[in-house]
């Protein structure tokens, strides 16, 4: 919970002093007794009231409890705000709210309004039974990598390469989206393959295998 509440506190010092006012209208919203904290029963109030039911649980309470009090003070409701606002998920496995880094289901986050998350300890145990079809093992990427893929096709949309704007602005525009779309396909099977690598060196490894995979690969991916 400290490195979201960094996350959190770093984005409020960054508002504006009317954005920050009105953060601090939200969490003032809650504190219905006026106390200058929020307890147990006010958080579960307010969040079912708003249509907020998933962060709702006295699990979620506890964790953003950091001092251990049983009430939430300014800077714990800064995380709660953070988390609503950033739409913090809950993983698929476990069911557990996700604090941290996770993966998430490409073609679900591509295509769905709900898109299928996995926390690092689900996703490395395969704790999860998840298909698309006939696709048995749909490809899930961690935040960062979902990140720079999206960045990827982005570039390639706009026809440009990863690294240098596309000089050559007199092309035609069928020519321009073919090339584009051919960038955007090697981007993401580029991390398609790395990824596959990466999980394979991980299985044999656990299995007592010593494995050179990826070796001089060139992936700078993990």
């Amino acid at each position: 919970m400290e490195r979201l509440h960094s996350i959190a506190d770093t984005y409020y010092r960054a508002l504006s002093t009317e954005d920050q006012k009105k953060v601090l209208g939200f969490i003032s919203s809650m504190d219905k007794d006026g106390s200058g904290f929020i307890d147990i029963f006010e958080f579960k109030q307010y969040l079912k009231e708003h249509g907020y039911n998933d962060y709702a649980g006295s699990d979620i309470f506890k964790k953003l409890d950091m001092v251990g009090d049983n009430r939430l003070g300014h800077s714990e409701m800064l995380n709660l705000f953070y988390i609503i606002l950033s739409g913090r998920p809950f993983c698929m496995g476990c069911e557990d709210f996700i604090m941290a880094e996770y993966f998430v289901c490409v073609e679900c986050f591509q295509k769905s309004s709900a898109p299928v998350y996995l926390c690092l300890t689900c996703y490395k145990n395969r704790n999860y039974k998840h298909s698309h079809g006939i696709n048995e093992n749909p490809l899930f990427l961690d935040t960062y990598a979902m990140l720079e893929c999206k960045r990827l096709s982005a570039l390639a949309e706009n026809g440009q390469a990863s690294n240098a704007p596309s000089s050559s602005k007199t092309a035609p525009s069928s020519s321009k989206t073919s090339t584009s779309r051919r960038i955007g396909a090697i981007a993401f099977k580029t991390f398609e393959t790395a990824l596959g690598l990466a999980n394979l060196q991980v299985e044999l490894v656990g299995a007592g295998i010593a494995a050179g995979i990826g070796a001089g690969s060139g992936c700078t991916i993990m």
